[in-house]
């Protein structure tokens, strides 16, 4: 048996905004239309910000003179294969933030961001560390850019670390 579709979208609304599907993570609001909690909402901003700064510079080459930048993406390009998991993992988190198609319960967001954000923050500190001992005629030194995204990817981390041990606000159930 189907419902008619108005009553069918009355039930999901009722289901959506008492926080029973997608665990808690989307409100209705006035008008009808979803919104994303502040937690979620956050993830994704900082999620963006280490997408843009992969494609900024992130190391800055000089000798003499002479001035060069390399961004994330020349630095993948360059042979270090294991950046590129940085946009992906990325992508993943904001994909599953924005897109409304797969309904992520919080815990499974926070998991995939917490995860997301320990390999990203892995694979900066690594690059950070390759460019660190470096002396001598040639400097090179890493940009704002490159500490922004290393923070970001922390925050990431963090963020889905809060999401997963954050606790449902319903009532305290005892036995």
């Amino acid at each position: 048996m189907t419902l008619p579709r108005p009553a069918l979208l009355a039930r999901t609304r009722m289901a959506l905004s008492a926080g029973l599907l997608n665990g808690e993570s989307t409100r209705i609001t006035e008008e009808g239309r979803l919104r994303m909690d502040g937690g979620r909402r956050l993830t994704v901003s900082v999620a963006l910000i280490v997408l843009v700064c992969f494609f900024l510079p992130w190391v800055q080459l000089s000798c003499g003179g002479a001035h060069d930048t390399s961004s994330g993406v020349d630095l993948a390009r360059g042979g270090d294969n294991g950046l590129w998991l940085i946009p992906v993992l990325t992508l993943v988190i904001i994909l599953f933030g924005v897109i409304r198609v797969l309904e992520v319960q919080r815990t499974v967001f926070g998991l995939i961001s917490l995860l997301s954000g320990l390999v990203n923050t892995y694979l900066l500190n690594h690059e950070r560390l390759k460019f660190s001992n470096t002396s001598g005629l040639i400097a090179v030194r890493l940009t704002g850019w490159f500490w922004l995204a290393l923070l970001s990817s922390a925050a990431i981390a963090v963020l889905g670390a809060f999401s997963i041990l954050r606790r449902r606000n319903g009532p305290s159930r005892v036995p």
